[in-house]
């Protein structure tokens, strides 16, 4: 009985602690957020939004994932990553493809979600670049970095 009675106590207690690291690493991504939307990056855009980088493939840019926000400019597409503080930049001319999914595919990683990732792609001077992000709406996005030239297949 007494030894029941501990591992109970045991089980409980790690789900307390469980809820609070969670709670705590919602309020952290929520903090990083906010501050990566007061980025000058972020300035004068046509579209802003909250975003999770899933993950990014290009030459010079290393593999890089968080939480920060998406920024549409009139010429290029920014994401702006909150910790560590890191801006990536695509020319909107540059950009070769555009797909809402239901899985994020870029070299090396491979992840499903619940909801589904935009995923780009552009030519960058030494290759090709793809970035996959979690955003609100992830089609009007698509729909406003390549104009009935984007893909969905989250089928």
């Amino acid at each position: 009985m007494t030894t029941a009675l501990a591992i109970v106590g045991g089980i409980a207690g790690l789900a307390v602690v469980l809820v609070v690291v969670s709670l705590l690493a919602r309020r952290v991504a929520a903090k990083v957020t906010a501050d990566a939307l007061t980025d000058v990056a972020t300035v004068g855009a046509v579209a802003v939004a909250p975003a999770l980088l899933g993950g990014v493939s290009a030459p010079g840019i290393g593999r890089t994932r968080g939480n920060g926000v998406l920024a549409l400019h009139p010429g290029r597409l920014v994401f702006v990553l909150g910790v560590p503080r890191r801006t990536i930049e695509i020319p909107l001319a540059q950009i070769h493809d555009v797909e809402v999914s239901k899985a994020l595919r870029t070299p090396g990683r491979y992840a499903r979600n619940g909801r589904p990732w935009l995923m780009v792609r552009w030519k960058a001077p030494d290759g090709e670049g793809v970035i996959g992000v979690l955003l609100p709406d992830p089609q009007r996005w698509a729909q406003a970095i390549r104009p009935n030239e984007w893909r969905d297949t989250t089928g």
